[in-house]
């Protein structure tokens, strides 16, 4: 078992990490202030949708359903009364989807038997409810009323209960020493049925289900122990998604933890993900804790432990868990009660991922006592704390519920150590290593990456000792193979500096051994701002000086032009053995003064880019210069210009540029409101029209820096804007797109476009001021996020049905989803599925129905992608009259599928699986299902 360590909110963060700046929070309250409503005192989120339980509602309570509209805005779309005979209904709720499960534990139960009505006082019961978006307000309609097989007074059933998927779980954990019901969605009626019972076989175990969870073929229930330290108890299903619960796990209060009252008493799991909270009670000062424990091929391992800030506020009252994202209720904290939350991802300077503690959420009305943090959610990517107690006391309140976004760690993230380092500002990949500049911090950061694994920092490069404190030292950076180049565009009083990092050999550990040496060659003046833009090709380094100056002779007088600019052009073979000399220099071909030629340069294969945004277009146009060059050994040849398209005022092109080794391009213009991109396709052999001039333009119609970064690899193009109108953020955008049959690319109608937002969304972030794109990974640099900036990355892992259709339909526009090339009945969005050629005629239907052997149930089975982490894409639903579909079973984040019964096999397609879900067989009708496809990210 791994060594557990104590993370205090505020305080034991991982070193390297540091909280992200304030975050934007939105409160909803009930519509009405009578008090005692309670509202808040139970919470669940799922997608955009959040229920609120108010158990003091009117007489019975009710259950508040709120949907998140445009903006983070929230509405009430229902309210569920608890129904005739209920006490306390929303006590507790569990929403999943479309279906809410909802408790009233303090309810009488009046069963009919031969000897007439008895009633069962304080048994408890609960209902599962399914919303029905089609409807106006989207309504919730009662679905099934669960209840035990044996009813028994003062069991409190409902005291706590799971939805999940196609399952209920509902504890009772006063009947006797404990009773879970498990219930299975059959779509029958009821649509709810009794599928089991989980009950203690330990005698010393009390109150078993007082706290359940379930995520997939897992459940966690806690228990109290005659010891009074309490125990949780981990049940799996064999086979899975059908089988019987069957217990795989004991998690004891480990040794070490004070004398507790109450461990275990919640329980929370999200995939391989589990937390058991104990509570400490009034005689040892209501303190708590959470022990987080994490799955591995061996078991489960403790993976951290979070202790209270300070003793006596209830920590650990009540926490959440999804995903990546925790958050622990503290309703005594600072008498009004706050909810600490903490996420996990990479963590550069234990070179693995960690836990990060976040900014708490507080009341922010001020009001004591309110109770805020006794019931908690995370889900949809927000985090809520409910507040029954507001406005009163704690047991009694009006209610409110206060809701934050998570701030998550991406895969790729990283913030810097300190405000004002500007990580993020400059970055270069080449599919292998990334190498991120922060220029506040004169640091250049080396991270290596393999599909699949997040990246592993390897190294930080620094200036030469004594060098300018002013240089800028990462404002520029690029990377190829063992090859990084930086460049310091404000050195020496922005005459500028570069360097060449190579890396020479290995040091203990594995610590990349690097030799540095200086490129700035022959003077080329003051103010040249030598370094501003860099790049790497085949061994050689590209560095831009978009200030330098040039003489021109005019009338016989000389005359000195500012700010003309070069690209100096260095390799390891000029100017003797590894000596990195300058082996050629660029300029602008029409000297007029201000052209910052070498503003923005990129190179790739045979083609060299370089801009000139010229601050004086009135005497030159700002302009594109395109080089190309198929020997190392030779020079590079001018190939053409292009200048900025007449406009008013005159445009800023080439203020940055992106060109692929195919010669797809790409230019910004930041002259207008918004910015303008202009593709190109720059190829040696002649162009057919109209590919002399832009094949086309984007102009996003928002305010901002559109195309202040740009990287384009392998038929993608990636574009920052990192004032898109919101201050807060940014933005990045991805287009993809084949070929077409000439070898040129389509116009912008087939192009697919996807937003790659920023998971740290606060501040003035920046997003997109820098980009790199290479080997299906796209990084988004956001220097200004107010913790010192990050880097967001997304894997682009080739699954989307858009490259699907590109690989099956290369340099052709693809049918639709809808259309049946190869007329097999298989539509395009089935041969994707199930993973078959589209142009070959497949045997058999995507879908196909069977009984099973021995009969009493239907065998229903199709392929489908076995998608690592891309989300939901196939929906199987069913049917009973062909008019009103529900969800049959359906595939979550990390690939599990729901349903009556799951069984998976290898597939004859690589990447993909076949999905055999049984059914029992329905009397009295037929059973009608229905395959569905939305893939995700389109």
């Amino acid at each position: 078992m791994h060594a557990a360590f104590a993370l205090m909110p505020f305080l034991a963060i991982p070193a390297g990490a540091v909280q992200p700046g304030e975050d934007r929070h939105f409160t909803v309250a009930v519509g009405d202030s009578a008090e005692g409503q309670e509202f808040g005192r139970a919470l669940s989120i799922s997608g955009p949708r959040m229920a609120v339980g108010a158990p003091g509602y009117g007489v019975r309570g009710a259950v508040f359903v709120y949907r998140r509209g445009e903006g983070h805005q929230w509405g009430q779309v229902d309210r569920i009364d608890g129904p005739p005979g209920t006490l306390r209904f929303g006590e507790t709720v569990s929403l999943d989807g479309e279906r809410l499960a909802v408790g009233a534990p303090a309810s009488d139960f009046s069963e009919l038997t031969s000897e007439g009505t008895t009633v069962h006082v304080g048994a408890g019961r609960a209902f599962v409810y399914r919303g029905e978006p089609e409807t106006a307000g989207e309504g919730w309609a009662l679905e099934s009323e669960l209840y035990p097989a044996e009813p028994a007074g003062g069991a409190r059933f409902g005291e706590s209960l799971a939805l999940s998927g196609g399952n209920v779980l509902v504890a009772a954990p006063d009947h006797g020493a404990g009773k879970v019901t498990a219930f299975a969605w059959t779509g029958g009626a009821p649509a709810w049925q009794r599928a089991g019972t989980l009950e203690p076989t330990d005698p010393e175990v009390a109150r078993f289900g007082r706290s359940v969870d379930a995520h997939g073929d897992r459940a966690i229930v806690g228990a109290a122990h005659a010891s009074e330290t309490g125990v949780a108890l981990l049940y799996e299903r064999e086979p899975a998604g059908g089988g019987a619960w069957s217990l795989a796990q004991t998690f004891a209060r480990p040794d070490g933890d004070l004398e507790s009252e109450g461990w275990a008493h919640r329980v929370r799991i999200d995939g391989g993900l589990l937390a058991v909270g104990s509570f400490r009670g009034p005689r040892a000062g209501n303190e708590g804790s959470v022990y987080l424990y994490r799955a591995s091929p061996t078991g489960w391992d403790q993976e951290l432990r979070i202790d209270p800030p300070s003793p006596g506020d209830r920590f650990a009252n009540d926490f959440d868990l999804s995903g990546d994202q925790l958050a622990i209720g503290s309703p005594l904290f600072g008498n009004s009660g706050s909810v600490f939350r903490y996420a996990f991802g990479y963590v550069p300077s234990l070179g693995k991922n960690g836990w990060h503690s976040l900014p708490p959420l507080a009341l922010g009305t001020g009001i004591q006592p309110a109770a805020f943090g006794a019931a908690v959610a995370v889900g949809g990517g927000l985090t809520a704390g409910g507040a029954p107690g507001a406005a009163n006391d704690f047991f009694g309140g009006v209610g409110e519920v206060v809701l934050a976004l998570n701030a998550t760690f991406p895969e790729w993230g990283e913030l810097a150590e300190a405000p004002g380092d500007e990580f993020g500002a400059a970055l270069d990949f080449d599919g292998a290593r990334a190498v991120v500049g922060a220029p506040g911090a004169r640091e250049v950061k080396v991270y290596e990456h393999a599909p699949g694994v997040a990246p592993q920092w390897i190294g930080t490069l620094s200036p030469p000792a004594g060098s300018d404190p002013a240089d800028r030292f990462g404002a520029a950076v690029a990377v190829e193979g063992p090859l990084v180049l930086v460049g310091a565009p404000g050195a020496n009083n922005d005459t500028g500096a570069a360097w060449i990092f190579e890396q020479t050999g290995t040091g203990p550990g594995g610590t990349p051994v690097w030799t540095r040496r200086d490129l700035t060659g022959a003077t080329v003046g003051g103010d040249s701002r030598f370094g501003a833009a860099v790049a790497l090709n085949r061994g050689q380094a590209f560095i831009g000086a978009p200030g330098a100056t040039a003489s021109k002779k005019i009338g016989g007088l000389w005359f000195l032009m500012i700010e003309v600019g070069l690209v100096a052009i260095h390799d390891a073979d000029t100017g003797g053995p590894n000596a990195w000399g300058r082996r050629q220099t660029l300029r602008h071909g029409q000297p007029e003064g201000g052209q910052r030629f070498g503003y923005s340069l990129d190179a790739s294969g045979d083609y060299l880019a370089i801009g000139a945004p010229s601050i004086a277009p009135q005497h030159s146009p700002a302009s594109v210069w395109v080089y190309h060059n198929t020997d190392p050994a030779a020079d590079w040849d001018l190939l053409r210009s292009r200048d900025a398209i007449a406009t008013e005022p005159p445009g800023l092109l080439g203020t940055a540029v992106a060109i692929g080794a195919d010669g797809l391009a790409a230019y910004g213009d930041r002259a207008f409101t918004a910015g303008l991109v202009y593709f190109y396709q720059e190829r040696l052999d002649p162009l057919p029209p109209p590919a002399l001039g832009a094949l086309f333009s984007l102009d996003p119609a928002t305010p901002g820096q559109f195309g202040a970064s740009l990287a384009i690899d392998n038929g993608r193009v990636l574009i920052g804007h990192p004032d898109d109108g919101n201050p807060e953020f940014g933005k990045a955008y991805l287009f993809t797109a084949p070929p077409t049959e000439e070898g040129y690319y389509h116009a912008l109608d087939h192009w697919r476009i996807d937003e790659l937002n920023p998971s740290l969304r606060l501040g003035d972030g920046a997003n997109g001021t820098a980009a790199a794109l290479a080997a299906g990974v796209a990084l988004v640099g956001q220097p200004g996020l107010g913790s010192g900036g990050a880097v967001n990355g997304y894997e682009l892992d080739g699954s989307s049905f858009a490259e699907w259709q590109a690989y099956h339909y290369p340099g052709q526009i693809a049918p639709g989803r809808a259309d049946d090339t190869d007329g097999d009945g298989r539509a395009e969005v089935f041969e994707w599925l199930a993973g078959t050629d589209p142009h070959a005629t497949d045997v058999g239907p995507p879908i196909t129905i069977r009984h099973a052997p021995g009969g009493g149930s239907l065998l229903v089975e199709f392929t489908a992608p076995a998608w690592p982490s891309r989300g939901a894409g196939p929906q199987l639903d069913q049917s009973t009259d062909l008019q009103k579909w529900f969800p049959a079973a359906w595939a979550d984040a990390g690939g599990s599928w729901w349903g009556a019964q799951t069984l998976t096999a290898p597939s004859a397609s690589p990447g993909h699986r076949r999905v055999s879900l049984a059914f029992p067989v329905q009397s009295g009708g037929a059973l009608h299902f229905e395959l569905r496809a939305d893939p995700p990210g389109n």
